[in-house]
């Protein structure tokens, strides 16, 4: 339409100017909108999609470098789980590789499975980890049962005579002060033939 309404060499330049001006702004507008959707895409994870915004080689090493970092990530997350599929799935490097072996061994520490991590450790450093953990997991479990009073099976838990010598002088100082305390309820409650039954020495009968 302006083409048709200019008269001078004058107002022809000036069309001229405002047609180029309008398509530069159309392209900018179309730069700054791919950067957008490239960084939306590279933030949302979707690298595949933020591919399709790039342009430069800068822009093709930035989504990769993302995607990359993302993996790893994802490939800590697995590990510091003991998820081993996952693991497994986001595992590059031969670095990573075996650092999975080692998720299936806690895997299966984690579970209680000694025997079975021992068959699968790759190393002797492994192993030995595997038999501390299992140490350790023996002495909660024996000082569990002694606290809570089930002393047939912590000493199921016992592996030498010092230990068995240790619990059995816990039930012994357990049944002693249960018996205190019984003793000085009937006996204040004036029950004193329920009393009389847990005394054992000549001056708590006197008391």
């Amino acid at each position: 339409m302006a083409e048709d309404l200019y008269v001078t060499k004058e107002e022809m330049e000036q069309v001229k100017a405002l047609k180029s001006k309008g398509a530069s702004s159309s392209a900018v507008d179309m730069e700054d909108a791919r950067k957008q959707w490239l960084e939306h895409h590279i933030k949302a994870g979707e690298f595949d999609k933020a591919l399709q915004m790039c342009v430069e080689d800068a822009d093709y090493t930035r989504v990769h470098e993302a995607e990359e970092a993302k993996r790893i990530e994802w490939f800590n997350w697995a590990c510091d789980n003991n998820d081993v599929a996952k693991a497994s799935q986001w595992a590059v490097t031969e670095e990573e590789f075996a650092r999975v072996e080692k998720v299936k061994v806690a895997a299966k520490v984690a579970k209680g499975d000694y025997t079975g991590a021992k068959k699968i450790a790759k190393t002797a450093e492994d192993e030995a980890e595997v038999e501390a953990n299992e140490e350790a997991a023996r002495l909660e479990w024996l000082e569990y049962y002694k606290g809570a009073g089930q002393y047939s099976k912590a000493l199921t838990y016992a592996v030498d005579a010092n230990e068995e010598a240790a619990i059995a002088a816990h039930q012994e100082a357990r049944n002693e002060t249960a018996r205190l305390e019984w003793l000085g309820h009937f006996t204040k409650v004036g029950q004193y033939d329920k009393a009389r039954n847990l005394v054992v020495s000549a001056a708590e009968a006197k008391a």
